[in-house]
């Protein structure tokens, strides 16, 4: 049957391939597939996939699978009638693409070949920390044999990263793996057992974690699987155990516990807590923790229970009973206005506590003092205190003189806060810059950090080093770096740019960090090629700073790295760099950067060589001949609707649109006078950096514009309108929307690389 299925639709696609520009065709497509794109898809892995069932290969060639298409692949591997031969060349083809790939679909062929496929994982010649990542993206119950090997190796991170992996093989691989690691020498082991005992039911979970608090001897171990997992759960066991782990001897374990039990429910807590109370078979120490706890969480309604505990004739009982009765009568009585008065009379306590240290000598005291007034005093006396602080002769008073000013007055504080940017303290520029960052909702569109304080910034890291330059350096890198995300035309300044460069080579490596996390703002070569460097950086903090970056920068600019970031994942075994080539596969929609660049791979000789492609030829030559005609531009939305067609739709003169995309057209004209780039690849990286800045800075004026963008795109990127037209073309057809010839062309190239979410 699935032979059938694959033959019919190679025939299909075929007849795609032959008649891609008739939109009948398209129409035909769109009642199968819903759009075109779906369409075109499926007739190319079909064909692909109809290839490997009969001739075991992708035409001979290389696999390359579109990023996406990973999930029909999978549902073909699951299907029965999938052989073991067909099912390993799959996975061998997949694994020459990408390992993640190979891994993932080895996990997905049919239950009774998994076992051969999840051994083609095992025997991967990679290292030990990402074969065993490996296995786990199999997500095949076949890949726990091998976990629970790994699981008891000599290296406690590679035993801690097969409990990792296990998690992702369901809870009964899981379980037999943690079964092992809660017993491990090593404690970090045993922590991370935890977190994979919180992905389990609650039964299994509740029981693992009593084994722990009884037989765990670290205190950090018992406190974390009372956080992790019993603080989760909202159970009556749940609660049962987290009762008796109120006895534990550490204060760090029963106040957690007890914490736990405060932040729970409260109804369903004194629920619990009475009935082990009234249990008079219950362990005395267990039900004298319950009456201490009803006596902190209960209210009147429980006295009756409590006097009934009273009673019993076991002093201890009956003292804590009585004391619990006592707490929750005190709350009762205790009324309201008590309350607001007592905490009146503690902020006048506080307040004139403060303003003793106002005029102190001692800078720090100055400071705590403005830091605690300006929340304590009246909101006018507090501004006239916190702007008078703002000339204070000490950093440390300016600083806290401006956080006060900007969460009592607001947007009101902005221009007190830009000033700041020039203080004569690195600190003090630092933090205006986070109040800035702060206040993003409130700054005008057409705010202009000065050149005046940006050079001065620039000139800090282009100064000789000693100790406190360095402290001074990397604080400005910081406040730099925050000055970007809130004005994005700063990453134009080459000199910036090139700031950032030379502090990332600084002797002192402490600025490295810091200088790779402002170079990810960046949108160009120079700087992605600088953050591939460091990315091997032997400095932990430095190589995961410019990994964060670099992952983070547009795909376009990326991608070609995925070569480099592959080779780099043996050497990364905290797996941060596996994690930037996940996050950048993603986002460009391929996992191969060679085979994406790559021609596709031809087929027809192979279609010649049997005699159902011969037919297939013949309907093929037949509708070429069709094809060939001159073409008619048919309207498939009212095409069947009493037989009203539109055949010849101008588009290159549609004015309507060019009305309704007037804000995008006063914003591409802005971008020409402001910059006037001499070439595509420099307006693309000015678009990119001033739709961020938009999106950030001025939300209404960014809907309209992505509205307007995403009006556009359809109109370009629409298969119906220029189904089979060069980019030229269309750059053509953008300048006649958007009249600037050099953005008409950046924009095709900027729309057709948005993400699906189109933001």
């Amino acid at each position: 049957m699935i032979l059938v299925l694959l033959k019919a639709a190679c025939l299909l696609e075929v007849l795609s391939l032959a008649v891609f520009s008739t939109h009948v065709h398209i129409m035909v497509q769109k009642i199968y597939f819903g759009s075109l794109f779906v369409a075109k898809f499926y007739f190319a892995f079909f064909r692909k996939a109809y290839f490997v069932v009969t001739y075991g290969s992708f035409y001979g060639s290389q696999f390359s699978p579109s990023y996406g298409s990973s999930h029909t692949i999978a549902l073909m591997l699951g299907l029965p009638e999938i052989t073991e031969e067909q099912a390993i060349k799959i996975i061998e083809l997949a694994l020459n693409v990408d390992l993640k790939l190979g891994a993932k679909l080895a996990g997905d062929v049919k239950p009774e070949l998994q076992q051969k496929t999840v051994n083609m994982i095992a025997q991967q010649q990679v290292t030990e920390w990402f074969r065993i990542f490996l296995l786990g993206e199999t997500k095949s119950l076949k890949a726990a044999d091998e976990l629970i090997k790994t699981v008891k190796h000599s290296d406690p991170d590679i035993r801690r990263k097969s409990v990792w992996a296990s998690m992702k093989l369901g809870s009964e691989a899981t379980l037999s793996v943690i079964n092992i690691a809660i017993e491990d020498a090593d404690f970090h082991v045993r922590k991370t057992a935890i977190r994979a005992i919180a992905e389990l039911d609650n039964e299994q979970a509740i029981s693992l974690v009593s084994l722990i608090l009884i037989k765990d001897p670290i205190v950090s171990v018992r406190e974390m699987a009372v956080m992790r997992v019993l603080g989760k759960l909202d159970s009556e066991a749940a609660i049962l155990e987290l009762l008796r782990a109120t006895q534990d001897l550490e204060y760090k374990v029963s106040g957690m516990a007890t914490r736990c039990l405060e932040k729970m429910e409260r109804e369903a807590v004194i629920s619990v807590l009475t009935k082990v109370l009234k249990n008079k078979n219950s362990d005395l120490s267990l039900r004298k923790s319950a009456a201490d706890l009803l006596g902190k969480l209960g209210n009147e309604r429980i006295i009756i229970d409590l006097f009934e505990a009273y009673l019993d004739l076991n002093s201890d009982l009956h003292r804590t009973v009585s004391y619990a009765i006592f707490q929750i009568k005190n709350r009762a009585i205790t009324k309201e206005n008590d309350i607001k008065e007592h905490q009146k009379s503690q902020q006048k306590g506080q307040i004139n506590h403060w303003l003793r240290y106002l005029n102190s000598e001692e800078p720090i005291e100055r400071g705590n003092a403005i830091f605690y007034l300006t929340s304590l005093l009246g909101k006018e006396v507090a501004i006239d205190l916190a702007t008078q602080a703002l000339e204070d002769p000490h950093h440390y008073v300016r600083g806290h003189a401006l956080t006060g000013l900007a969460k009592l007055i607001g947007k009101e504080a902005i221009p007190q806060v830009i000033k700041a940017l020039d203080d004569s303290h690195c600190n003090v520029c630092d933090q205006a810059s986070q109040e800035l960052i702060g206040l993003r909702q409130y700054l005008p569109a057409n705010l202009e950090i000065s050149e005046a304080t940006v050079s001065r910034l620039i000139g800090i890291l282009n100064k000789d080093q000693n100790m406190y330059d360095i402290y001074i350096q990397e604080k400005t890198l910081t406040t730099l770096t925050k000055l970007c995300s809130i004005q994005p035309n700063l990453l134009l300044n080459e000199d910036l740019e090139n700031a950032f460069i030379n502090a990332s080579k600084a002797a002192d490596n402490s600025l490295h960090s810091s200088a790779a996390t402002g170079l990810g703002k960046f949108s160009s070569e120079k700087a992605a090629s600088r953050l591939l460097d460091m990315v091997g950086d032997t400095d932990f903090d430095v190589a995961l700073s410019a990994t964060e970056s670099l992952k983070n920068m547009p795909f376009p600019i990326t991608a070609k790295y995925l070569p480099d970031l592959i080779n780099l994942i043996p050497t990364s075994p905290d797996g941060f760099v596996l994690d930037a080539v996940v996050s950048i596969q993603s986002r460009c929609q391929f996992y191969n950067y060679e085979i994406s660049q790559s021609k596709p791979p031809q087929i027809t000789e192979a279609i010649e060589t049997h005699s159902i492609h011969d037919k297939l030829n013949i309907i093929t030559q037949e509708v070429k001949k069709v094809s060939e005609q001159p073409k008619r531009v048919i309207n498939t939305t009212n095409y069947f609707e009493k037989g009203t067609h539109n055949h010849n739709h101008n588009y290159t003169n549609d004015e309507t649109l060019k009305q309704q995309v007037i804000e995008l057209r006063q914003f591409v004209h802005q971008l020409h006078q402001a910059y006037q780039p001499t070439d595509e690849a420099k307006a693309v990286e000015i678009i990119d950096v001033e739709v961020r800045a938009i999106q950030k800075t001025n939300p209404t004026r960014w809907q309209k514009i992505k509205n307007q963008f995403q009006l556009l795109r359809s109109q370009l990127l629409n298969p119906e309108n220029h189904f089979q037209a060069t980019k030229a073309t269309l750059a053509e057809v953008a300048k006649h929307y958007l009249e600037e010839s050099v953005f008409s062309k950046a924009f095709i190239t900027y729309i057709d690389t948005l993400s699906a979410n189109n933001e």
